[in-house]
């Protein structure tokens, strides 16, 4: 909103005085936007070297092309399910900055042309332009809530209501009482959205307008007024002005300096730690603007001219997106790593085979288009799950095919198997969950087995639609003469740190890999847990619970077992820690009439 009021404001005095330069315009924004930005990509670049490991790094080099090219916003928005987990990417603020340059490429040329053609049509323009933003923003959180979240059509009203500002587009206060309760209404908007938004608010939509609005309402009540109101003179205060002043720089640098601290410490960041990160960032901030920001904003060394600072820019840039494809090109330069290492952290790939052939992506997948694996054989065993019963469902037929049987995979990313739960982002879930229920009701008796990703379905305002619609699923299952295995959950790892690249890091400084652990979500286990076991004897099903056999102890849970990294990512079970689950847990409750070489410590079902 702040952008958007100041760019157009600049940009609608020049074209009245017929001064206006797309040459002058775009040269200001580079002056003001490239310098810290360059220094902070370099930083990123070498620390990325030097604390990433080699996924994390050549996912890195494709979001610093991305960055450098403007569009870093696009790249997140295509971030998919079993994409790169965005919270851990350095460069992930820049999706913002990336929004507001697209805005400066679309929208002073626009300015520009309605002025010249017809300036009555401005305000027109404008007002339409700000509505279908809007418009698109508030449908696009439920449809498709990640690419309304970053990209430039779902998010331009926002620079637009700066716009409506500038150009006056709204009526002016009529008085003193009008400005002060304005500004006091707008700081209270946004203090509201910082106290109430949580990561589960559908946002930007309808939740947006309450921040923007803020700030509008804050600018609007000091336009064309020499006083200040209440609120004008707090913001006026030496502590605001000054942050104010290194925000830019503030921005560039507090998200990579949590993100590095996170890998290093495997995503465990203390109070003490998180003082220290703040204390930084705003060392770094006052160091980039004092050193870097302010003297090349006024131009001169060493680059006294437009021609300069457009060939800086230009080779600069270059450099960084030549740098991003060398080191996405080069898988993150696994080799600068022991061999030990490496084999490890290859464990980011241990997954199944089979996802894209067999597991739904919900959109327009029938029951036919399921797969059954193992003997050419009628299943009589089906994994009905969310994305957690990918890899169990191949170490499940492997199972099974040695016993000339099958199962069938009935799987979803995103999508629990629980009636009537509709996710954000994924709004086809529910019919997805009742057209696969529906065709199982009617499928001959089987061993149904369930399982899903409980610690996240059941963690926020969804956690009650999620246990009852499971519930439901059940019932429904055991009345048709199923019967039902209910699977307990799987820990995740904390601060969402992939397990391969925690116990690489680990055995990199020393650390034996089988010794390393990781803390339970005990609050969430126990949910869990509950849940299950009470489900289990309301419906005369069988609950296997795994907790106690990734956590036998009280020294933490296992993420390393008998030769084999359990997981791919921080909560998904990789294709060999399945087999481990299958040989130890799950095939002795499914197919107890066959004998079963399972491996010794196996947890006993309950």
């Amino acid at each position: 909103v702040l952008s958007g009021f100041l760019i157009t404001g600049l940009i609608a005095a020049d074209l009245r005085r017929g001064t206006f330069s797309l040459i002058d315009f775009y040269d200001r924004r580079i002056r003001r936007i490239f310098p810290a930005l360059a220094v902070v990509l370099a930083f990123c670049t070498v620390a990325a070297l030097l604390i990433l490991y080699p996924g994390d790094t050549a996912q890195f080099g494709s979001t610093l092309t991305a960055a450098s090219l403007a569009a870093s916003n696009i790249i997140f928005a295509r971030h998919s399910y079993f994409g790169p987990n965005t919270e851990l990417s350095p460069l992930l603020h820049t999706w913002s900055l990336a929004v507001e340059e697209q805005f400066y490429l679309v929208f002073p040329v626009a300015l520009l042309l309605i002025w010249r053609w017809s300036g009555k049509r401005l305000p027109q323009f404008i007002w339409l332009a700000l509505a279908t933003s809007l418009a698109l923003s508030i449908a696009g959180v439920w449809l498709e809530p990640t690419r309304t979240f970053y990209l430039l059509p779902t998010r331009a009203w926002e620079l637009l209501v700066g716009s409506v500002l500038a150009l006056g587009l709204v009526p002016s206060a009529s008085s003193g009482r009008q400005r002060e309760a304005g500004a006091a209404v707008g700081i209270l908007a946004i203090l509201a959205a910082i106290a109430l938004y949580t990561r589960d608010t559908d946002f930007p939509g309808l939740a947006a307008l309450v921040p923007c609005l803020g700030a509008g309402l804050v600018i609007w009540s000091g336009i064309g007024w020499e006083g200040k109101t209440l609120a004008g003179r707090l913001l006026a205060m030496r502590v605001p002005v000054f942050v104010g002043l290194i925000s830019y720089s503030l921005y560039l640098w507090h998200w990579p300096l949590i993100v590095f601290a996170k890998h290093a410490m495997n995503g465990e960041l203390t109070p003490v730690v998180q003082v220290a990160l703040a204390l930084a960032a705003v060392a770094c901030a006052v160091l980039s603007w004092r050193y870097v920001e302010t003297p090349l904003r006024k131009g001169g060394w060493p680059w006294p001219t437009p021609s300069y600072r457009f060939a800086a820019a230009g080779t600069g840039l270059l450099a960084f997106v030549l740098a991003g494809a060398g080191l996405e090109s080069a898988q993150g330069f696994p080799q600068r790593l022991p061999p030990a290492v490496r084999e490890i952290a290859e464990s980011l790939k241990d997954r199944s085979p089979l996802r894209e052939r067999c597991h739904a992506d919900t959109a327009n997948w029938t029951f036919e288009r399921t797969c059954v694996l193992g003997a050419p054989v009628s299943p009589k065993v089906v994994v009905f799950s969310d994305s957690h019963g990918a890899e169990l469902s191949v170490a499940l037929s492997e199972v099974a095919q040695e016993r000339n049987l099958s199962i069938r995979q009935v799987t979803a990313s995103g999508c629990p198997p629980a009636v009537g739960v509709v996710t954000k982002g994924t709004p086809e879930c529910a019919k997805y969950v009742d057209a696969m229920l529906s065709a199982l009701v009617k499928a001959p008796p089987s061993k149904i087995v369930i399982i899903a990703y409980y610690f996240f379905w059941m963690r926020d305002d969804n956690g009650r639609n999620f246990r009852e619609g499971l519930g439901k699923t059940v019932r429904s299952l055991r009345k048709a003469g199923h019967s039902v295995i209910l699977v307990g959950a799987v820990p995740n790892h904390p601060g969402g740190i992939p397990v391969p690249t925690a116990l690489a890091r680990s055995v990199y400084h020393g650390g034996a890999v089988k010794d390393y652990r990781f803390v339970l979500n005990h609050r969430a286990a126990l949910e869990a847990d509950t849940l299950l076991q009470t489900l289990a004897a309301d419906t005369a099903s069988v609950y296997v619970p795994l907790v106690p056999y990734f956590c036998p102890d009280e020294f933490g849970c296992r993420a390393y077992n008998k030769g084999v990294v359990r997981y791919f990512d921080d909560d998904h079970v990789s294709l060999s820690g399945a087999r481990q689950v299958v040989a130890d847990v799950l095939a002795p409750v499914i197919w107890p009439e066959h004998l079963t070489n399972s491996i010794p410590d196996r947890a006993t079902p309950r």
